[in-house]
C-alpha cells in the first residue's frame, strides 16, 4: 500500500534522519516518565520543553497518543509528535516507549467507512476489535507504525492498542454493555481479535518487545481468564518478545491480583512492568507513598515502571526515583 503523506508532515524529520545515529536495541528497563498523551482535543504543544529530557534520574519517556491524532484521515499519517520524541530521546540518551490508543480514541472517519459504533458507558463509542473495517485500517496503521519505529534503538518497547476501550484491555462493565458485547460476539470474538492484533504487532515489530496492558474485556466471574488465555498463547508463540504490564500500580496492592502473579512469572524471560495508577503529587495514594508503590513494583520483578510526569520530576522525589531507576537498570540491563 502506498501511504499518502500530507505536506504538513514534510516539515518534520524523515525516518532516515531520525534513525541515522542508532545502533543496537536498548532494553525496556528503568523508570519511564509518563507524559500526557497527544490527542486531537489536547495536542502536546511543547514536547521539547519537558523536563524529562534533562532529568538524569530517569531512563526513558513514554510517548502516548491516540489513533485519531496520528491518522487524521484514512491512510494519512501525522508522525510529528513521535518523530520529535525520538529525536529528543536520541539527543538526550533516553529510551522511549510508544503507546497508541484505539478504542474510544479511534478516528471518527472510521465510522463513515462503515465501522459500527459500540457504546462504552462512561467513555464513548468505539469499533469492536473484530469489526472488519476497524481490522482493515488498524492493520494498516500498525504496519506503518512498525515500519517507521521498529528499527530504532531508542524504542525500548511498545504497548499494544486495539482490544480495549483505551490502552488497557478493559472494554465494558455495566450489565447492559456486557449484554450488547455478548450479542455482538462476546469473549470468544474478543479473544480471536486480541490474538490477531498481537500477531499483527509481532510482524510489525520483529525487533521490539510488544506488551498488552492487563484488562478484562467484560465483567464476569473469572474475568481474568480471557486475558490469561491470550497471554498463554503469546508467551509461547513469541517467547522473549511478548510481555504484559499493569496500569494499576499503587501501594499495598494485592499479591493475588492476576498481573501481580504473572509479571514476576514472566520477568526472567521477557519485558514486563507497571504504570502508576495515579499521580501522587507529593501526597499519598491508597495510604502509601510513591516510594511504597515503586518498592512494590521492584519486588514484583518489574523491568520498568511508568511514573506520571509530575512525580518523575518532583524535586522532593528525586532520590527515590534515582535509586529505583538504578536498581531496575542493574537488575535488567
Amino acid at each position: 500500500m502506498i501511504l499518502r503523506i500530507c505536506a504538513l508532515f514534510l516539515l518534520f524529520p524523515s525516518l532516515d534522519s531520525i534513525a541515522g545515529s542508532d545502533s543496537g536495541k536498548r532494553s525496556g528497563s528503568g523508570i519511564f516518565d509518563l507524559l500526557p498523551g497527544d490527542t486531537v482535543e489536547k495536542p502536546v504543544e511543547n514536547l521539547q520543553g519537558k523536563p524529562c529530557w534533562s532529568n538524569p534520574n530517569i531512563a526513558g519517556v513514554v510517548l502516548r497518543g491516540t489513533w485519531a491524532k496520528f491518522e487524521p484521515a484514512a491512510n494519512q499519517y501525522d508522525w510529528s509528535y513521535l518523530d520529535t520524541g525520538v529525536s529528543l530521546a536520541q539527543g538526550h540518551n533516553k529510551k522511549i516507549s510508544i503507546s497508541v490508543h484505539a478504542g474510544v480514541d479511534s478516528p471518527t472517519w472510521i465510522y463513515g467507512l462503515g465501522a459500527k459504533p459500540f457504546e462504552v458507558p462512561g467513555y464513548g463509542t468505539m469499533p469492536l476489535p473484530w469489526d472488519p473495517v476497524f481490522k482493515q485500517y488498524w492493520t494498516h496503521f500498525v504496519q506503518a507504525l512498525g515500519a517507521r519505529y521498529n528499527g530504532l534503538s531508542v524504542v525500548a518497547y511498545i504497548t499494544m492498542g486495539g482490544p480495549g476501550r483505551l490502552e488497557e484491555d478493559y472494554l465494558c462493565s455495566t450489565p447492559a454493555s456486557v449484554h450488547s458485547f455478548d450479542a455482538a460476539g462476546g469473549v470468544s470474538a474478543w479473544m480471536t481479535a486480541a490474538v490477531n492484533i498481537l500477531d499483527l504487532y509481532a510482524a510489525a515489530f520483529p525487533n521490539t518487545p510488544f506488551l498488552y496492558a492487563y484488562g478484562s474485556p467484560a465483567t464476569q466471574p473469572k474475568s481474568s481468564i480471557p486475558f490469561s488465555d491470550v497471554t498463554s498463547y503469546a508467551a509461547k508463540a513469541y517467547s522473549g518478545r511478548y510481555g504484559i504490564k499493569s496500569d494499576a500500580l499503587h501501594p499495598h496492592m494485592s499479591r493475588s491480583f492476576w498481573p501481580n502473579t504473572k509479571i514476576p512469572a514472566l520477568s526472567s524471560s521477557t519485558t514486563v512492568g507497571y504504570q502508576m495508577l495515579k499521580e501522587f503529587a507529593g501526597g499519598t495514594v491508597d495510604g502509601g507513598t510513591l516510594k511504597d508503590a515503586l518498592d512494590f513494583g521492584v519486588s514484583s520483578k518489574a523491568h520498568f515502571i511508568e511514573v506520571y510526569d509530575h512525580d518523575c520530576n518532583d524535586p522532593s522525589e528525586q532520590s527515590v526515583i534515582s535509586a529505583v531507576n538504578h536498581r531496575l537498570l542493574s537488575d535488567y540491563p
